[in-house]
């Protein structure tokens, strides 16, 4: 991505010239399009974390204390609704359709396997690592764009480099998000690669749900 050229055009410091020239290329270039619109997710996504983090704070110092008294007068009745949902979901498993099952269980392999690695990536111009296309893909699951996730790991796995292997661990989890083919291609591929960095945890996965691997 042509990192510090989308910031400058965001932060309007390219000149009348080169910002004609930039959005000349957006209409005409749909590659350099579709990666300033996925910077512009990326960069939303890290500024939506920073709000957060402030009104966290805020909302720390203030409303700690009516947090401890609401406390025990809630708990009774997140109990209750929480008996009264497992069961009507008890109720209703006997209902769902393959298709729904599948999704259920792609959505299980994903929230148990998916750990988002730490990044200290920032935006601007303050010193620390550029935003890499593996470190975009991660900011879009947390937008829940799977989907261009997916085709991101795919474009860092098919490319030299040290990343490949998680990125196909990590594509491959998506793929289970949402429920496409791809993923169990992908699981079986992991698996047959011994030396490959997820092997176990492929092997793991596959046994805890689909069926034991013939050793």
């Amino acid at each position: 991505m042509s990192y510090k050229l989308f910031e400058n055009y965001l932060a309007n410091a390219l000149s009348d010239a080169e910002k004609e020239a930039f959005e000349n290329r957006l209409k005409s270039d749909p590659v350099f399009k579709e990666d300033f619109e996925l910077h512009q997710k990326v960069q939303l996504v890290i500024d939506q974390n920073l709000e957060m983090d402030l009104l966290n704070v805020i909302n720390d110092s203030t409303n700690d204390s009516a947090a401890r008294r609401e406390k025990n007068n809630g708990l009774f009745k997140k109990v209750l609704i929480s008996l009264l949902i497992l069961g009507l979901l008890a109720g209703a498993v006997w209902m769902l359709r393959p298709n729904e099952q599948a999704n259920i269980k792609g959505e299980e392999i994903f929230a148990t396997y998916y750990k988002a690695p730490y990044s200290e990536t920032v935006r601007g111009e303050t010193k620390g690592p550029k935003v890499t296309t593996y470190d975009s893909a991660h900011m879009l699951i947390q937008i829940e764009e799977f989907k261009e996730a997916c085709k991101m790991f795919e474009n860092v796995a098919a490319s030299p480099g040290s990343k490949k292997e998680e990125a196909e661990w990590f594509a491959m989890l998506c793929y289970f998000k949402i429920n496409h083919k791809n993923s169990e291609s992908l699981l079986e591929k992991i698996i047959r690669n011994k030396d490959h960095l997820y092997n176990e945890k492929a092997v793991e996965l596959y046994e805890r749900h689909f069926s034991k691997i013939q050793k």
